[in-house]
């Protein structure tokens, strides 16, 4: 199944290093921080597979406790960046789903 936005993914602008690119949107699936833990996660102690900072139990409520905690850190992870785990993310993609069923992303 093709989701809507994986079509034409938003467009992002690296205003430092002056290009565009596209990106998926994160769907706060946590998928990404139950696979590997990010080098600030292992930094502040967590394993390296499947980090311990990772907030709430429900698909699309994810957050990171880190960032939760002190928001500057999200850009050192990259929060809000975009999604780099869209690939057969199952959970990400129902959320994208359903999203669109509620016509609440654009297409």
């Amino acid at each position: 199944m093709i989701l809507p936005d994986e079509i034409d993914p938003p467009l992002r602008v690296d205003e430092e290093l002056g290009i565009k690119f596209r990106v998926r949107r994160c769907m706060r699936s946590g998928q990404c921080c139950k696979t590997a833990t990010c080098a600030v996660g292992v930094a502040y102690g967590a394993e390296p597979t499947g980090c311990h900072f990772l907030r709430n139990d429900r698909p699309g409520q994810f957050s990171c406790g880190l960032v939760d905690d002190d928001p500057g850190m999200g850009n050192v992870i990259g929060v809000g960046a975009g999604c780099c785990m869209p690939m057969g993310n199952s959970v990400r993609n129902a959320l994208v789903l359903d999203a669109y069923r509620q016509r609440s992303i654009e297409v």
